[in-house]
């Protein structure tokens, strides 16, 4: 199978060099931005999948506390006597709750199945993208190469009227033809390198 080759810039500001359509297809992966964005929404949809999956998951709360107690004082009912009394300095505490859920009426279930779902979505909007993006970048590849194919013939066309428009001007030198015949031949030359211009100026678009 013969593998065609496509003259194309492969980023803003290269270059333009020849590539074959897989290449192509390479680079498409790479630098095209609605392809990466697919691909990144994805990514974000399969991450869901694992907050959804951590539901199963025990939850650990922690918590822990200092403090320092200075003299305590005791005071008589009225207020009026006070006394001195000797407490711990140091004090600590620590707790840790832990909670797993038993039962949640499949509320759970459901939560990580349509994450999935929605994950598998993405994964196939991304597929659909990329294919899209191939597609239009092969029929572009055949359009350029019917192009260049046609700028060829073009070029074959001026390169033999150019060569009767040589004999035409020497027959008019020598009498056997009409100087009309002359301009009729140089008017197709220059239609014909106008459509060499025209068919250039679509390629590069």
């Amino acid at each position: 199978m013969a593998v065609m080759g496509v003259l194309c810039p492969v980023a803003m500001g290269q270059e333009p060099r020849r590539m074959t359509i897989p290449e192509m297809f390479v680079a498409a992966d790479s630098l095209n931005a609605s392809i990466a964005e697919a691909r990144h929404s994805g990514e974000e949809a399969r991450a869901g999948v694992d907050v959804a999956k951590s539901a199963y998951l025990p939850s650990i709360q922690a918590q822990a506390s200092m403090s320092w107690n200075a003299l305590g004082h005791s005071f008589d009912r009225d207020f009026t006597h006070w006394t001195d009394e000797k407490v711990p300095g140091f004090g600590n505490t620590f707790s840790l709750e832990v909670n797993q859920v038993i039962w949640a009426g499949g509320a759970i279930k459901g939560g990580v199945e349509a994450a999935e779902l929605g994950a598998k979505l993405s994964e196939l909007s991304a597929s659909q993208k990329t294919q899209e993006v191939r597609l239009l970048l092969a029929q572009s590849a055949l359009e350029v190469a019917r192009l260049e194919n046609q700028v060829r013939v073009l070029d074959e066309n001026i390169t033999v009227a150019d060569s009767l428009l040589v004999t035409m001007k020497a027959r008019v030198a020598g009498g056997t033809a009409l100087s009309t015949d002359v301009t009729r031949y140089e008017l197709m030359i220059q239609n014909l390198k106008l459509s060499r211009v025209n068919v250039t100026s679509a390629i590069e678009i």
